[in-house]
C-alpha cells in the first residue's frame, strides 16, 4: 500500500484531535495522487446504531457520544459525479453503472485499508462512496445525559410514518433540546405519545411555546417545545 495512505488512515485512526492541517495536507496530496475528490467528517458511530438504523444529526455520525459502544470516527466520502467519471446510466442516480478503472481503483483502496486497520465501514449509495474508519480510544459520553437524551428523542420521531413526524424537527443548542412542529399537524397528545417511555421529567423541563401570529397574515404557526436542565 502507499506510504502517504497508510500515514493518512493511521492518522485518522490514532486519534481525533489530529492538527486539521495535517489532515488537509494529506487530502490534498492524496486527491492528487489518486486524481479524485473527497471530503472528510469526523463524528461518533455506534455498531449498535448501525444495526437499529438510529440516524445521526451528521448522516450516519453523531455530534457527541451517545452510548458506551460509541466510538470516534472519520467519514471519507467521494462523489463519483466530482471525480468526472462517467456511468451508463446517468438519468438513474440510485443505480448507476460504471466502468471506469477509477472507480475500481477506489474500493482497492479501501480494502486494502480496511484489510490493514480493521473496524471501518463502507456505505454505496447513487454516486456516493462513504468509508468510515474508528478509532479505538475509549468515549467519554455526556454526564449530564442531554445528548443522550436528544438522540433519543430524535430517533423517535424521525420514525413516526405521520405528519407529526414529518412536519417536527429536533435540534440541540445551548445545551437545550428544541422540538420544532408545525402547529397544522401538532398536538400534545401527539408529542407525548411519541415521547411515550423516554424518562425527561426526573431531571429535565419541558417549557412549549407558540409564537404571535398577527391576525390575516399568511405566517404558520409554528409551536416549539423547549428541554433543558432543571
Amino acid at each position: 500500500m502507499n506510504y502517504k495512505i497508510l500515514r493518512f488512515v493511521e492518522l485518522l485512526k490514532e486519534s481525533m484531535e489530529i492538527d486539521d492541517e495535517i489532515i488537509k495536507d494529506l487530502t490534498n496530496d492524496l486527491s492528487d495522487e489518486l486524481d479524485i475528490e473527497f471530503t472528510i467528517d469526523k463524528g461518533y458511530l455506534s455498531k449498535e446504531s448501525l444495526k437499529k438504523g438510529i440516524w445521526g444529526d451528521m448522516g450516519q455520525l453523531f455530534k457527541q457520544p451517545t452510548t458506551p459502544t460509541d466510538k470516534k470516527c472519520y467519514k471519507v466520502s467521494i462523489n463519483l459525479r466530482e471525480c468526472k467519471i462517467e456511468d451508463y446510466s446517468e438519468k438513474n442516480a440510485d443505480y448507476p453503472i460504471f466502468e471506469s478503472t477509477k472507480v475500481f481503483k477506489i474500493l482497492n483502496v479501501l480494502s486494502e485499508i480496511n484489510q490493514r486497520v480493521g473496524d471501518c465501514y463502507i456505505q454505496l449509495s447513487g454516486y456516493r462512496i462513504s468509508f468510515f474508519v474508528c478509532s479505538d480510544e475509549e468515549i467519554q459520553n455526556d454526564e449530564t445525559g442531554l445528548y443522550k437524551l436528544y438522540t433519543e428523542i430524535k430517533t423517535k420521531i424521525d420514525n413516526l410514518k405521520s405528519d407529526f413526524g414529518y412536519n417536527t424537527t429536533v435540534k440541540i443548542e445551548d445545551d437545550k433540546i428544541i422540538i420544532k412542529s408545525d402547529g397544522d399537524s401538532y398536538t400534545d397528545r401527539k408529542l407525548n405519545l411519541a415521547l411515550r417511555g423516554i424518562q425527561i421529567l426526573d431531571k429535565y423541563k419541558m417549557i412549549k411555546k407558540t409564537p404571535f401570529i398577527i391576525p390575516g397574515s399568511y405566517s404558520r404557526e409554528t409551536i416549539f417545545n423547549t428541554i433543558e436542565l432543571k
